[in-house]
Order: structure tokens, then C-alpha cells, then sequence
């Protein structure tokens, strides 16, 4: 992503440590650039494709 709220090395230091705790992190630097409008269309695109892949994950797991 190119606007400053995750970088690569956020991406590395998540493939390097996909804990619970570095996703959690990663997710709160990627929902301060959705929040803040601050996402290109394709990042936006990517986030809220996430999101919904997440969740629909959570319900077939409950």
C-alpha cells in the first residue's frame, strides 16, 4: 500500500510473524487509512474485500 499507513516492512514483519497479535496490528494500521479516507480505490477495493472475506470466515467458524 502507498499511503503511509502500512508499509512493506509491516508486510514483512507480518509474513515473518502472522501471530494473532501482528494481525491485530496490521488490521488497526489498515483501518486508520479506511477510516481516514486515505485508501486509493484499489487499496479501498482490497481492504473491504478483506473485511468481507474475514467475516464470512468468523460466521462459518461460530
Amino acid at each position: 500500500m502507498s499511503t503511509g499507513f502500512l508499509s512493506n516492512d509491516d508486510i514483512a514483519k507480518l509474513t515473518a510473524d502472522p501471530s494473532p497479535d501482528s494481525r491485530a496490528e496490521t488490521a488497526a494500521k489498515i483501518a486508520v487509512g479506511f477510516d481516514c479516507g486515505k485508501l486509493s480505490d484499489k487499496e479501498h477495493g482490497l481492504a473491504k474485500e478483506t473485511r468481507d472475506a474475514r467475516f464470512t470466515l468468523l460466521i462459518k467458524e461460530g
